[in-house]
């Protein structure tokens, strides 16, 4: 191919920054997908059945219109899938025109969800930042945590050096860690 590659129509899709989970012996897949023609990349989550790839959800943004979505991560508990995914995208996107309908004037967020095996999606909150405002988050993980989800990521505001952060889902809200004893050494 070509460096940068040459577009070939709107049928030439990308998918590149995939994370897999299994549930009940069927392999799901999250992944970001462009196509040539895309102004912005959505966030795609597909199973693996009866020898076939197949949608589950068709895009998994917060913002459908212009976000532009980075990696995904998935972790299970067995029953629901659980994503977490950073985004570059219009948080009021009532707003139109101008700067704001560019997903590169904003910072990055970090957002999560609880998905059914069906491809039924419950939003887990708001942004995760520490600093919704200001702070610009990226790189999340996931992991289960005592049969709940919990998030670390990066964040950093400008002027500052970046942190990490980490919260876990308590079933309403983000929150501190619970029962986690830190080790100061010694």
């Amino acid at each position: 191919g070509t460096n940068p590659p040459v577009p070939v129509g709107t049928g030439c899709s990308r998918a590149f920054n995939a994370s897999m989970t299994v549930v009940g012996g069927v392999p799901f897949v999250a992944m970001a997908e462009r196509t040539d023609q895309a102004t912005a990349q959505k966030l795609e989550l597909v199973k693996f059945s009866s020898g076939a790839w197949s949608t589950v959800v068709a895009d998994l943004r917060r913002d459908q219109s212009v976000g532009w979505a980075f990696a995904a991560k998935l972790a299970n508990d067995g029953t629901s899938i659980f994503e977490v995914h950073d985004e570059q995208g219009n948080p009021q996107s009532w707003l139109a025109g101008g700067a704001l309908n560019s997903p590169r004037s904003q910072k990055s967020r970090v957002y999560a969800a609880k998905i059914t095996t069906g491809g039924t999606v419950t939003k887990l909150g708001g942004a995760l930042n520490a600093d919704t405002v200001n702070g610009s988050a990226t790189s999340p993980s996931l992991a289960i945590f005592n049969g709940n989800p919990v998030s670390s990521w990066g964040e950093v505001n400008m002027g500052s050096l970046r942190q990490s952060y980490a919260k876990e889902w308590n079933g309403t809200d983000w929150a501190a860690i619970a029962n986690v004893t830190i080790f100061t050494g010694g």
